[in-house]
């Protein structure tokens, strides 16, 4: 999430459903971005987001141990489109995992390219 320039996230590797790391993360990652996000609404202080200029998006809704498939269709879809992946795909948690069960989660998938 990008408030007046500043970026947050969590970087990591491994299966989100069984890192235990991830869950205190989360719950320190959500509650600094409501806190900037209202604060910015309320000063009005630039946009509340951003979006890369040229990336691949697709909405996946289910557990995050089971998106890979969808990651490689998106990977097909840049390449079948004439594009290049760029750096890392970026993954936006639309649903709060300490509330959601794992067949509702939903996660924007994203990934920046470049022709």
């Amino acid at each position: 999430m990008r408030i007046a320039g500043i970026l947050m996230m969590i970087d990591g590797a491994g299966d989100l459903n069984t890192v235990p790391a991830f869950e205190a993360s989360i719950g320190t990652l959500y509650g600094a971005a409501f806190t900037m996000k209202f604060s910015a609404k309320k000063t009005g202080v630039g946009p509340d987001y951003t979006v890369a200029p040229l990336s691949a998006q697709t909405m996946y809704v289910g557990p995050y141990c089971d998106e890979a498939p969808t990651i490689a269709a998106m990977h097909r879809f840049i390449l079948e489109k004439g594009y290049s992946p760029r750096g890392r795909h970026h993954e936006i948690y639309m649903s709060d995992p300490r509330r959601t069960t794992p067949e509702r989660l939903r996660t924007i998938l994203r990934h920046p390219v470049s022709k």
